[in-house]
């Protein structure tokens, strides 16, 4: 396509898919053409609001008519596949919202025929780009804390808040009320995304699955039913020589947070605070605390508009470069699949009780 002109995307997914459809709207070289859900009020209400001009109940139906270049996949993880594979098979670039799937047979094939059908193919992983993020990716490399030998993960999610609120997706629950919903493995796919991110290859992985709160009250009175497990626990080691233990657990006080700790031989590094904007700390070896970093403004988006998350805005970004401009796409299906290796190498140590091997290494080096 010409450099002249804007990306069309067509979006498949109602409810997160209205905060995907606000970031590309906002973006200056792309165009949100289309809008693809199963309710046909919800979508033309949808629709209205956000001032889409095409609106369909039938992604099939879309992608062979709207006027569209890609298309962005925004529906549970089981519908990934199907979707992707309709919109590559015609030749749409296609962007996915984490997981890639619900299986890694799914993310395999979903990756296999993204590498031979020549179109660009990104996962909408955007934590993995938060600004504070790719600092951190850099001070690491950078060798400001040595050589890091250990970290602890931890990510508090207020499940009963997650639950009463609707406003992301009407359906977002069923992550945790239906068996095949994931819970917490495949729902915070970002965490496990940023961990290969900054650290690299897996190379093997104890895990354990479980339901930490069988039933949840919520404040009007509701009671909810956990069914998938929303308490993650997991030893991973790197082929790079670091180990880290993972808490993905239910927290009763009101806000979703994160801890990440990163021990090296020349210091420490602590990312904290709301899971949406923490925080980055830094102690060396004469320090006696931590201090806090400021975030150079080179990792902030020259062109961010206002009210935009920086991390989705960058994620948009890179898609619409990697399909106009030919630039390399980052994240894409590879690490998407490589991220659904690791949850599925957990769920499977915790089926099993025993430890899982994963990579042999040979992607060490992931690009940024």
């Amino acid at each position: 396509m010409q450099a002249s002109e804007p990306l069309r995307i067509g979006i498949v997914g109602t409810g997160f898919g209205q905060q995907t459809a606000r970031v590309f709207q906002a973006h200056p070289r792309a165009q949100v053409a289309a809008i693809c859900g199963r309710d046909p009020d919800r979508t033309a209400a949808v629709a209205a609001e956000l001032a889409i001009p095409y609106t369909f109940t039938d992604y099939h139906e879309m992608i062979s008519s709207a006027p569209i270049d890609a298309v962005a996949v925004v529906t549970p993880p089981h519908i990934h596949r199907p979707v992707a594979e309709a919109a590559m098979s015609r030749g749409k670039h296609v962007l996915c919202q984490k997981p890639l799937a619900e299986s890694v047979e799914s993310a395999r094939a979903m990756r296999d025929l993204g590498a031979t059908s020549g179109i660009v193919h990104g996962m909408d992983q955007q934590f993995r780009t938060m600004p504070v993020t790719l600092y951190l990716k850099d001070f690491l490399n950078e060798g400001a804390i040595g050589r890091p030998h250990s970290a602890v993960e931890q990510i508090q999610i207020d499940i009963w808040g997650y639950y009463a609120y609707r406003g992301g997706s009407p359906s977002k629950a069923t992550w945790f009320t239906e068996p095949t919903g994931g819970g917490f493995l495949l729902a915070l796919g970002w965490v496990w995304d940023r961990q290969l991110f900054l650290f690299g290859s897996p190379r093997s992985v104890d895990g354990s699955a479980r339901i930490a709160i069988p039933e949840a009250t919520l404040a009007d009175g509701a009671r909810v039913r956990t069914k998938a497990p929303d308490s993650i626990h997991a030893h991973v080691e790197f082929w790079s020589g670091l180990t880290l233990i993972t808490q993905l657990a239910p927290a009763r006080w009101g806000q979703h947070r994160t801890r990440l700790e990163i021990l090296g031989d020349e210091g420490a590094l602590l990312l904290s605070g709301p899971a949406s904007a923490p925080v980055l700390q830094h102690a060396g070896v004469t320090d006696g605390n931590y201090r806090t970093l400021t975030i150079p403004e080179r990792y902030q988006p020259s062109d961010l508009p206002p009210g935009v998350d920086a991390g989705a805005f960058m994620i948009a970004d890179r898609f619409v470069r990697a399909v106009i401009d030919g630039e390399p796409m980052s994240p894409s299906f590879d690490d998407g699949l490589r991220t659904q290796e690791l949850m599925e190498a957990i769920g499977r140590s915790d089926e099993t009780g025993t430890r899982q091997e994963l990579s042999s290494g040979i992607h060490a080096g992931i690009p940024s």
